[in-house]
């Protein structure tokens, strides 16, 4: 049987001018019923289905999205707990994900890779599926921490406290707050913020990690807010939005890598009893042997970060992040305010600007960006 999907980027029904308390009903109902529908997938068929964990991962990031962007609307108990609880689920979703991807990588090198490094990514690939397992036990806790109806109660509670934002900043007219009206207040917040990262030194990684970050918020903004504004928003200005994420994520993985090497050589450096056991031989000499293989690939690992934020560097260099900053400010005031109903349409602007699955085309590493 084919395991159910979450719902996709877009959410159908939303338009401009619909009140904003509507809007987010209709939003966090859907995001957090997908996280509730999931949740148990990847807990029971994590053997026969190694995707379960990265739909769940991208559930909760899309629901921890909509719970960010409509927290004017949210009583702030209820918001904050709401998000205590997607954060404790991410995190157990993001931990077997990580393991995956790495796992998958470091697989595809020892196929490709016959050089000296081979015994290092032997020895990081079963570190790697060890703790996969331990990952799937953090899922297996959490799902029976929220089992049966338990969430989905916690989500009810969230959904009653929906009201009417109070904040002059979002409506000063006086009339009832529009989704429109929300658009541009919070992504304005999205927007200054990735401006501001985009300004650091990004020969950096910690900045590039940070500036990933941002654009992934706004992404997922974007995501909520699309039927309010035209087709390029959308379409070209989201896809470039989107580009530029894939392009920080590559580089994220092999951080990621790095991280992990280290860890691992760490923990046999100071005798750890999981680290050893993972040795193909026990002795002393066996564990100095393979840290000096370990420090090899790391070497490697590193010179291929280095290339890669000098090509991230060059690539970004031509990217117009000033433009597209400033295309997306254009588009905040150009909003359809005029909208009044949703319907489906091919430009973007009252319904989903394309159909889409559960998770992003890309289903590569580039998707356990954090």
């Amino acid at each position: 049987m084919t395991p159910p999907k979450a719902p996709g980027k877009w959410i159908d029904g939303l338009h401009a001018a619909m009140p904003v308390t509507e809007a987010a009903e209709r939003v966090l109902s859907i995001r957090l019923d997908a996280v509730c529908d999931l949740l148990p997938i990847a807990q029971e068929t994590f053997r026969d289905d190694p995707k379960a964990a990265h739909r769940l991962r991208v559930a909760t990031r899309r629901c921890e999205a909509g719970l960010m962007v409509f927290r004017p609307c949210l009583k702030r108990k209820q918001y904050r707990k709401m998000r205590k609880h997607l954060r404790r689920i991410r995190r157990a979703a993001g931990a077997a994900r990580v393991c995956d991807v790495h796992a998958g990588l470091f697989a595809d090198r020892l196929d490709r890779d016959v050089s000296k490094n081979r015994a290092a990514l032997e020895y990081v690939l079963k570190r790697t599926l060890d703790e996969r397992g331990e990952a799937q036990q953090e899922i297996d806790d959490v799902a029976h921490r929220y089992r049966g109806t338990r969430l989905r109660k916690r989500a009810a509670k969230l959904l009653k406290s929906i009201r009417e934002p109070d904040s002059e900043e979002i409506s000063a007219s006086g009339q009832p707050t529009t989704l429109l009206d929300l658009a541009r207040t919070e992504l304005t917040r999205l927007i200054d913020r990735v401006q501001e990262a985009g300004q650091a030194d990004l020969q950096i990684v910690d900045n590039l990690h940070e500036l990933r970050i941002r654009i992934k918020r706004l992404r997922y903004g974007m995501e909520v807010f699309a039927p309010c504004f035209d087709d390029r928003f959308g379409n070209e200005l989201y896809n470039r939005v989107e580009s530029l994420q894939e392009h920080l994520g590559e580089l994220n993985d092999t951080s990621e890598i790095i991280a992990q090497i280290d860890w691992y050589a760490e923990e046999l450096a100071t005798g750890s009893k999981t680290a050893r056991s993972s040795l193909d031989g026990k002795s002393k000499g066996a564990a100095t042997k393979m840290l000096a293989e370990l420090d090899s690939l790391r070497t490697q690992y590193d010179r291929e970060l280095n290339k890669t934020v000098k090509e991230f560097g060059s690539w970004f260099s031509d990217f117009p992040l000033g433009e597209l900053v400033e295309a997306l400010r254009g588009s905040l005031e150009n909003g359809h305010s005029d909208q009044t109903q949703g319907t489906t349409s091919s430009n973007g602007v009252s319904a989903a600007p394309q159909s889409d699955e559960a998770v992003s085309s890309s289903t590569s590493s580039r998707d356990v960006a954090s």
